[in-house]
């Protein structure tokens, strides 16, 4: 969806992070489509900050279920405004057009211009990196151990 929703897209690049059995396919397409599109494979935990630094934006076409996705509270903690498919996780996370956009499953144009209107709209880009980054402080790992010890703890039995 992310590689069709870019074709045709005047000076657009695609970082892909990660590695997977599709990663040949996607290139493949990414060849066909005209879409200047660069496979990092595994990115270590170390280099997060300088990936993260090249990116305009997150783009999360997920079709099914992410469970809690780290990579958009790792985006967001970076800055790094979200568009992403309103999928379980994404959408506890997500809130379109206030800390980042929604756009429906499999919907090639809808993901075109909600990455078209991040890239030439810069007030919209920096209110969703804000929000973004309000959302992540809010899952850091300080505030969520708290809450969480706490709902375990009513569950353990004496």
């Amino acid at each position: 969806v992310v590689l069709d929703a870019l074709a045709g897209a005047d000076g657009a690049r695609l970082l892909v992070a990660g590695t997977g059995p599709e990663r040949e396919r996607l290139a493949a397409r990414a060849r066909a489509r005209g879409v200047r599109a660069e496979f990092l494979g595994f990115v270590p935990r170390e280099r997060l900050a300088e990936t993260f630094a090249r990116a305009r934006c997150l783009a999360l076409a997920a079709r099914r279920g992410e469970g809690f996705p780290n990579v958009v509270l790792e985006a967001m903690a970076h800055g790094v405004p979200v568009v992403a498919t309103p999928v379980a996780g994404t959408r506890d996370l997500v809130r379109d057009g206030c800390n980042g956009l929604l756009v429906p499953i499999g919907d090639v144009a809808a993901m075109r211009g909600a990455l078209e209107r991040l890239r030439r709209d810069d007030a919209l880009h920096g209110r969703l990196r804000g929000a973004g980054r309000e959302t992540a402080a809010a899952h850091a790992w300080e505030r969520v151990t708290p809450l969480l010890e706490q709902a375990l703890a009513e569950w353990v039995t004496p």
